[in-house]
């Protein structure tokens, strides 16, 4: 029993290990009692490991405590109207046990960093002169190929679908959309030899649609696409592009580019489809691992005890999520924001855009790697053999699933146990009620808000899908940023002007071509605000500091989990050894050499 007459708030304890003094060295195993939560009431009972389901407390003075730690966390994890429709629900502040660590100073080096790295043009308002320009101010990863030499190729713009930040996007096309103004004729020439139609049979084609950014307003002067993207497997196995829309709908003003166009007019198109799903990447990577998980992460603190097995497998990747979303809310998402200074989304259209990202999210299918692939028909390596974000994140989820499923049975090892959870009922209630229920109205939650769950394959499958969002998907999406966002036209976040709407080439076009990029004041903002979304990345192979769930079957799968992926990461370094374009965001490569993460 641990009495504390402190004033609330004074000191968080994580854990308390006693020692038998009878015995010495490695006879002398400490008993450990997890605490992992402020000490606020006067007497706390403290249990060896500390995990337990509500209804097998039988400590009335537990079950008393338990009950008014849960109230307290209603309380101060509540919940705030939405700020816009759509909106994820948020807290209307950060809770004094969340702030750990100031993020500000994050933003802060991040913007000092780049200003150091290109002090040449700190100040410079003008325009790039020439893309050489450009290509001598990027200073390289050490993790990626040197873009500033192939940015231009088809080969990098396909491999940036691949092992980009928006890498899964990418689809088998079964069948040219009616609105995609192609016909064999047109392609025939790119197609190895193929007809379009055998090219569809033999699964060599693939598509991105970004419709979801249709209708969204740009900042003045400039305008924002929603292209149709039609890619190629040739024959050396490279997916390039053989076909771009700008826009959704075809028409004489809508040409198709192609290929075999004007070089400078074929990368213009390049350069404005990558534009419009850099506006989708960053504005997902907001959505998702940041504004979404912080509603997911008030559920648990509102209806899990710390001492729940659930809340203890969550609670290393739910870390700083409060505070990361609140910090990205005021400095992205507002009006005046970072976003402003370097994007190309008005204010309301960044706030429509999150809306329609999180209406079409689901847990159970884009938070489930296998089935997000196997959704867009690329879960096959003999469709796609070259996939590495698909390779490594189909493993990595493999991975947790097997880990969340082994601490779960361990204490759910008789499925009736579900059944007297209240808790867990109560937080299956919150997940996927609406906010007018009391609830963050997340989409695609196993389960069922009246009856809970019904199997633990219904829990196992949830909490895999919010570890692997949290770990896999978010360093998956936001490890690269730096590397793509820091060579302004590789992977614009801006673009000054119209695009082309015929394809009548200007008196000079590559003059025409430099001049759509932003210039170096924007561009150093780009870097600055890619540099800081690289730095919050997670470590996915790496072990948190923090372990919460001692059980020992936890303890053990957690450790095989830990193995499991450095093997994961060690194929994918094998692999990179002799890929052309390697791919380090989900290796171990990539966390010896990445910045340092704050979410590390």
């Amino acid at each position: 029993m641990v009495r504390w007459s402190g004033r609330p708030l004074a000191v968080y304890v994580i854990e308390v290990l006693v020692y038998d003094r009878r015995l010495r060295g490695a006879q002398r195993p400490p008993t450990r009692f997890p605490v992992d939560r402020w000490l606020r009431g006067p007497v706390y009972r403290l249990s060896p490991l500390d995990c337990s389901i509500p209804q097998e407390v039988e400590d009335p003075s537990q079950v008393t405590l338990r009950q008014a730690e849960l109230l307290y966390k209603a309380d101060t994890y509540g919940y705030r109207p939405l700020r816009f429709d759509g909106a994820p629900i948020e807290v209307p502040d950060i809770p004094d046990e969340e702030k750990f660590y100031n993020m500000h100073e994050a933003f802060h080096t991040a913007r000092e960093g780049v200003v150091e790295m290109w002090s040449d043009f700190a100040d410079s308002e003008d325009k790039w002169t020439c893309f050489s320009e450009m290509e001598r101010t990027f200073r390289p990863s050490a993790l990626e190929t040197n873009i500033a030499n192939v940015w231009a190729t088809d080969e990098w713009f396909g491999n940036q679908r691949l092992a980009g930040p928006d890498s899964f996007l990418i689809t088998l096309c079964t069948k040219i959309p009616e609105k995609l103004g192609v016909d064999d004729a047109m392609l025939r020439p790119f197609l190895c030899g193929l007809t379009l139609n055998e090219a569809l049979q033999r699964r060599r084609l693939f598509i991105v649609d970004l419709e979801i950014l249709d209708g969204l307003q740009a900042i003045p002067g400039s305008e924002i696409c929603a292209p149709v993207a039609l890619f190629f497997l040739n024959g050396s196995e490279d997916l390039v592009p053989v076909a771009i829309q700008l826009h959704q709908n075809k028409g004489p003003d809508n040409p198709v580019f192609l290929p075999s166009d004007d070089v400078c007019l074929w990368v213009t198109a390049k350069m404005f489809y990558n534009c419009s799903e850099a506006q989708h990447h960053h504005l997902w990577l907001l959505a998702v691992p940041l504004l979404l998980l912080e509603s997911l992460t008030v559920a648990v603190h509102r209806a899990l005890s710390p001492s729940h097995p659930v809340f203890r497998l969550l609670a290393p990747y739910l870390h700083r999520r409060l505070e990361g979303a609140n910090l990205a809310r005021r400095h992205l998402l507002t009006a005046a924001g970072w976003l402003d200074r370097c994007g190309q989304l008005t204010p309301d259209s960044r706030r429509q855009l999150i809306a329609r990202i999180l209406e079409r999210w689901r847990l159970d299918r884009d938070g489930v790697v296998p089935r997000q692939v196997a959704a867009r028909g690329v879960a096959d390596p003999s469709v796609l053999p070259h996939y590495p974000y698909r390779d490594d994140a189909t493993a990595l989820h493999a991975a947790i699933e097997r880990y969340v499923r082994t601490s779960l049975r361990a204490v759910y090892d008789d499925e009736r146990r579900l059944d007297g959870d209240w808790e867990l009922f109560q937080w299956r209630r919150e997940l996927g009620n609406t906010e007018q229920a009391g609830g963050c109205r997340i989409n695609g939650v196993r389960g069922d808000c009246i009856v809970g769950f019904y199997r633990l394959d219904e829990v196992v499958d949830v909490v895999t899908a919010i570890i692997s969002t949290c770990s896999v998907g978010h360093a998956a999406a936001s490890r690269s940023a730096f590397a793509q966002y820091s060579l302004p036209a590789n992977y614009p976040l801006r673009l000054l002007g119209r695009p082309p709407r015929s394809k009548e080439l200007l008196p000079d076009m590559l003059s025409t071509m430099v001049s759509l990029v932003s210039g170096p004041r924007a561009a150093r903002e780009t870097a600055a605000l890619a540099r800081l979304l690289t730095s919050m990345s997670p470590n996915v192979v790496r072990e948190y500091s923090s372990r919460h769930l001692w059980l020992p079957a936890a303890v053990e799968a957690e450790e095989e989990m830990w193995e499991e992926m450095k093997g994961v990461a060690e194929e994918g370094d094998k692999r990179n050894a002799e890929a052309r374009f390697p791919y380090r965001c989900l290796t171990a490569s990539c966390d010896e050499l990445m910045y340092e993460g704050m979410w590390s």
